[in-house]
């Protein structure tokens, strides 16, 4: 079962929702399995191969997996992207960066086992694995 943040409107923002964006700034490192994300030092590897992923990609797999176990919704995070610049600037280009980010790190994107879709509402980091996050 997943946890759903869901904005009050599409202007305010949940104070929920605040939340758990904010907490993303805490994570630094975040290793699970197969995963190793040094988001400090832009180091992403899948196993023992580098991952090079573009400056949105870091950003939003950061948001994800920062919010491990919330499902953040789509209007949210193009939102949060659109704030820092970056190019998702409405859920279209949010769908395309989500599409170039799971085949970069899912052995299937057609069928993710991490980054997945929750129709309706948005994308949640979907790793149930307990993992190490690193303050800084």
């Amino acid at each position: 079962m997943y946890r759903v943040l869901i904005a009050e409107s599409d202007k305010t923002w949940n104070y929920e929702i605040a939340q758990a964006l904010k907490t993303e700034n805490c994570l630094q490192v975040y290793q699970s399995g197969e995963y190793y994300f040094s988001f400090y030092k832009m180091e992403f590897l899948k196993g023992n191969r580098r991952v090079e992923l573009s400056k949105a990609e870091q950003r939003l797999l950061q948001l994800l997996v920062g919010n491990r176990g919330f499902t953040l919704p789509g209007k949210e995070l193009t939102a949060r992207l659109r704030e820092e610049d970056l190019w998702c600037t409405d859920e279209a280009t949010l769908s395309e960066a989500v599409r170039m980010l799971r085949d970069k790190l899912e052995d299937d994107p057609d069928t993710p086992r991490y980054i997945k879709t929750v129709y309706g509402i948005g994308y949640t980091w979907a790793d149930g694995r307990s993992f190490r996050a690193c303050c800084r």
